[in-house]
Parts: structure tokens; C-alpha cells; sequence
């Protein structure tokens, strides 16, 4: 095992292999509020670029932090593996490669090697504890408002907060992730798929220490300013620890963007994510021209980068990156745009799967009573 601080300097390094378009503030050069998270991070996960890329926006850092914290790692009704193993589904079918290693590497860390090894190979239905199982049918069915497993989930109405914050929560990190990582750092020689096993068991073995603690809710809550959670995010609201996050999370992503992303563009993406179901949006990026009509040079850029982030993160690509550097100056506003976005997509996915669930105290879910 390699000392503590060791291993946050060669993750920190790692994982900003394959980054694009930002540079976030390495790890040995924090100070102030991303030198507080950059602490946190190291002592209760590991430090990645998923997480550091945020700090060109410090805010934005301890906001996604606190999320992926109180939401996923810590204990509530379901054990943080269970949640994080969800995270494996969530990369999977949303095309997120890096997402999808990091959380498998995650799940070797708790030394379920079979479940991990089972959803590497895209075999969840497989998996033989039936609630388990569902969860997972549940996370890869979350684009079918429609699906019998996401109107009658597998959880119950004291679970759903959680579940429907996991989420928002991976949901984001795909999108985000998407845009600004080119691949994964865990890319083996010749692609060797052994070669890779035995770098994800040791990459697991590495993060055992962390990712099997238990956490008390709070402390990454407690790196942002009281907030009020948003009508759209009520279904939080049973959940305290989660509401609060949720809350904290979302004032500072509006904050964040009120500066960096015009207000036209705001407007138009925040309508397309509004009227969208989960569909997908084809293999050209053709369908992204009607939404900028009427707009101007800049607010088409930024809304071309949200739209791209929301819907069809797969598509990006440097000219949009370019494109986008040509009216917004920094790493900042780039990060704020796309957090923004990837942040009210996720909202509006958890929203949507509150709504299909309904008033689950009323039902007698067959899923929850096999379980």
C-alpha cells in the first residue's frame, strides 16, 4: 500500500491523463476553499480529475464534492457500495468510459470482485442478490419514464430520496465527464483485457482503505452556504442530509452560471432539457442547429456547448471547444457552462423519475416485496 499522500499525488496524476480543454489546480498548488476539498477528497476518496477540474470555479468544486459525498458515500438507507456499484450502470449507458473504470475499480476496492467483474462484463441481470439486481435494472432503464421497474422501483418511499439523488448524481458526472476526459487512464498495453483486470484489482486494492469507510453526513455540506432547496428538487426534501446537499449543490451551480453563460442561451437549453424524455438524439449533431436560431454568435457557442452536454455528450468535439474559446475567455467559464448544464439535466432526469414513481408510500411494489 502507498503511503497517503503518495497516492494523492499519482491518482491526482493519473487520472488528469486523459483530460482535455481545462487544466484544473494540481493538488500540490491548492489553497483556500479548493485546498479544504482537495482534504477532504484525499482522506475520504481519492483525488481525480473528475473531482479537480472543477477548481478553476472553486465553488463548483466543493459542490460537486458535497454531492457525491452526502449522496453517495455515505450510509443512509442503502450502504455506499451499493450506491457506488450503481455508478457502474449509470457510466454504462451513458457511454461514459472513465466513469464506468473508475467505479468498477471502486467496487474491487470493497473486494466484490465478482459483482465487479459481472458488470464489467455488462452482465447485471446475472447478478444473483434479486434486490441488487433491480437496482441496477432500474439505473439502466432510468431513459424509459415508461418501464414498469421505474414506475414500481425496487425501493420504497424512505429509500426513494437517495436513489433518485444517486441518480442525479452519476448523471451529472457522466455528462460532465464526457466533455472534458478523452478515454480513461486505464488503458492497457495492446489492450490486453488481463492486463487490465490485474491493473483494476490493484488500482482497487490501493483505494480499499478508503472506499470501504464509513462517513458521517455533513462535512462536505458543511464547505458551502445554507440554501433553499428548489421546488424541483423536493422530492429531496424527506432526506435532510441529502436535501441539504442538494440545496447547497444547486445555489452555487446558479451562481456559478449567472456570469459565465448568457442569458438567451440559459434560456433556450433550460426549455430543450424541460421538453426532453430521455430520447436519443440521433448520430450527427444536425439536430443541434433549430435551437440556435435568433441567437447571436457568443450565446450560440455557449448554448451549442450546454445542448451538446445535456443530450449527447458523446458528440463533443474540439471544434466546439474551439468555437467556444473564441467568445468566452478561461477554463472557468467552459466548466461553469458545462456544469450547469450536465447539473440541470441530472435535476430534471431525478424529477422525471420521482414523477413516474409516484406516491410509492401508496403502492405495494411487487419488486420491493420479492426483494
Amino acid at each position: 500500500m502507498l503511503p497517503h499522500r503518495m497516492k494523492s499525488v499519482i491518482f491526482d496524476s493519473v487520472s488528469k491523463m486523459p483530460i482535455r480543454y481545462v487544466r484544473p489546480i494540481p493538488f500540490s498548488e491548492a489553497d483556500g476553499l479548493v485546498e479544504n476539498v482537495y482534504a477532504q477528497v484525499a482522506d475520504e476518496f481519492f483525488i481525480n480529475g473528475a473531482i479537480t477540474t472543477h477548481s478553476v470555479r472553486p465553488p463548483l468544486l466543493a459542490g460537486m464534492w458535497c454531492g457525491g459525498r452526502e449522496i453517495v458515500m455515505v450510509d443512509g438507507a442503502f450502504e455506499r457500495e451499493i450506491k457506488e456499484a450503481l455508478g457502474v450502470s449509470f457510466a454504462q449507458i451513458n457511454g461514459c468510459t472513465y466513469c464506468e473504470d473508475m467505479m468498477i475499480s471502486v467496487v474491487h476496492g470493497t473486494a466484490d470482485h465478482r459483482l465487479a467483474s459481472a458488470m464489467r462484463a455488462h452482465e447485471q441481470e446475472g447478478i444473483e442478490d434479486k434486490r441488487t439486481r433491480d437496482l441496477h435494472a432500474w439505473a439502466t432503464n432510468y431513459r424509459n419514464p415508461e418501464a414498469d421497474i421505474i414506475q414500481r422501483p425496487p425501493f420504497n418511499a424512505e429509500e426513494a430520496p437517495e436513489m433518485f439523488a444517486t441518480a442525479l448524481m452519476f448523471n451529472y458526472l457522466n455528462r460532465y465527464v464526457k466533455i472534458f476526459f478523452d478515454g480513461t487512464p486505464l488503458n492497457p498495453p495492446f489492450a490486453s483485457q488481463s492486463i487490465k483486470t490485474a491493473m483494476f484489482h490493484s488500482f482497487g486494492m490501493e483505494l480499499r482503505a478508503t472506499v470501504t469507510k464509513r462517513l458521517k453526513p455533513g462535512r462536505g455540506s458543511a464547505l458551502l452556504p445554507q440554501a433553499e432547496l428548489p421546488a424541483d428538487i423536493t422530492w429531496a426534501a424527506p432526506n435532510p442530509d441529502i436535501a441539504t446537499a442538494l440545496a447547497r449543490w444547486a445555489a452555487v451551480i446558479e451562481q456559478s452560471a449567472a456570469p459565465d453563460i448568457p442569458e438567451r442561451s440559459r434560456a433556450v437549453v433550460t426549455q430543450a432539457i424541460a421538453n426532453w424524455r430521455g430520447e436519443d438524439m440521433g448520430l450527427s449533431r444536425s439536430w443541434v442547429e433549430p435551437f440556435l436560431t435568433g441567437l447571436g454568435e457568443a450565446e450560440k457557442a455557449a448554448a451549442k456547448l450546454a445542448l451538446i452536454t445535456a443530450f449527447a455528450p458523446t458528440q463533443m468535439s474540439d471544434d466546439v471547444a474551439v468555437n467556444f474559446r473564441r467568445h468566452f475567455d478561461g477554463d472557468a467559464a467552459m466548466v461553469s457552462t458545462v456544469s450547469w448544464s450536465a447539473f440541470s439535466t441530472a435535476r430534471h432526469i431525478a424529477a422525471w423519475l420521482a414523477d413516474a414513481a409516484g406516491d410509492l408510500a401508496a403502492k405495494d411494489s411487487p419488486h420491493v416485496a420479492a426483494a
